[in-house]
């Protein structure tokens, strides 16, 4: 049985998409953060939209990519540090989405939606205090 488009039930649709991006590098703050770093990394896209009413749909998406890494220097009024910074976000989100048909097959779509940013920075390298005995000592941290 062929129904046309303003009959026909919603459907479940889903989406996986793999690229590349690409980052500049941000912006130094030296003497205390620097340099800004960048870099391209692979990252992974994922959807699923789900029929809530008859012309309602309720979807989610999560998006992540690889870390992008950089050598940077911190300065701070006790220490210097020399570290590999890591860096990753991840996006999580949903939509709640209104469909109505237009002409024939074509329909448009209203939504609102929202989100949640992960964004993870680790550092691993060396610190010394300023003032002797200079000492440098290993260490990693998680910054975000």
């Amino acid at each position: 049985m062929l129904l046309p488009a303003v009959d026909a039930a919603a459907q479940t649709t889903a989406g996986v998409a793999v690229g590349i991006s690409n980052q500049a590098a941000g912006t130094s703050s030296l003497p205390s953060l620097g340099p800004g770093f960048g870099g391209t990394a692979a990252g992974i896209i994922a959807d699923l939209d789900r029929p809530f009413r008859r012309h309602f749909t309720i979807g989610v998406e999560a998006s992540t990519a690889g870390a992008i890494s950089g050598e940077q220097s911190q300065r701070t009024s006790t220490a210097t540090s020399a570290f590999t910074s890591h860096h990753r976000d991840s996006v999580f989100s949903g939509t709640f989405k209104l469909h109505v048909p237009v002409v024939g097959p074509v329909r448009a779509a209203a939504g609102i939606g929202g989100g949640l940013a992960w964004r993870r920075t680790a550092r691993t390298g060396t610190t010394s205090p300023l003032l002797p005995p200079v000492v440098r000592t290993d260490f990693s941290d998680t910054v975000s």
